[in-house]
């Protein structure tokens, strides 16, 4: 009987799969984004702007 397979990993260029099955008992997942205040010429507040995200990270 073959394991069981929650995931793979995949080599792109051999195109080898790696099958996995994760189960940690606590995850965490940390999102990124990346804002920037713009203060505007003869403005009286800086406006927020979306600069990109840092992608996802975890432990």
């Amino acid at each position: 009987m073959p394991p069981v397979a929650r995931g793979k990993l995949v080599d792109l260029v051999t195109n080898e799969e790696l099958p996995f099955e994760s189960n940690p008992e606590e995850f965490e997942l940390t999102l990124g984004a990346e804002w920037h205040a713009d203060t505007p010429h003869g403005a009286s507040h800086a406006r927020r702007s979306y600069r990109g995200g840092e992608g996802r990270a975890t432990p």
